[in-house]
């Protein structure tokens, strides 16, 4: 891992800046074809993905691998902050990765429950389908998330009803 996706990672702000203002390339992949902006995301370092977005950052820049966006893992682990600021700087709310796997898919089936509702108030279609072939309620459903599953069964019902 660079010491660019390192600090990114911890949360080091300082060093993120000192990597960036040596020339390390702010989209560089690491040796997990991730970007740096992939692991402040997940980690949930606002103010690094903040900095790394002014950096000129590519917001939906997948990773070599899985074709997943940054979008993706704060989605997974619940980071509303860094999801509210990657979506002010154009995320796509509907991309999904190489399985199939959509933002809200995911958010549904890690239960947050203020995400999914940030998502779908952003444009999320509660009607596409994820890897399982599953919608995103059902996702919340086989998950044991039940408010989530309400939630969206409800946004399904308004989008097409």
């Amino acid at each position: 891992m660079s010491t660019l996706h390192e600090a990114a990672e911890r949360g080091d702000l300082a060093a993120v800046q000192e990597q960036l203002d040596d020339g390390v390339p702010v989209d560089e992949l690491d040796e997990s074809n991730e970007s740096a902006l992939h692991g402040a995301a997940a980690h949930g370092h606002t103010e690094v993905v903040r900095l790394l977005l002014a950096r000129g950052a590519q917001v939906d820049q997948t990773d070599g691998c899985e074709f997943r966006t940054a979008l993706m893992p704060a989605v997974n682990n619940g980071h509303l902050e860094v999801i509210r600021l990657l979506v002010a700087h154009g995320a796509n709310v509907n991309a999904a990765d190489d399985y199939g796997e959509t933002v809200l898919v995911r958010a549904a089936g890690h239960g947050h429950l203020d995400a999914v509702r940030f998502l779908v108030e952003h444009g999320a279609n509660p009607n596409q389908r994820g890897e399982f072939d599953r919608l995103p309620h059902e996702e919340a459903e086989a998950e044991g998330h039940a408010e989530v599953a309400r939630f969206l069964r409800t946004a399904l019902e308004r989008r097409t009803g």
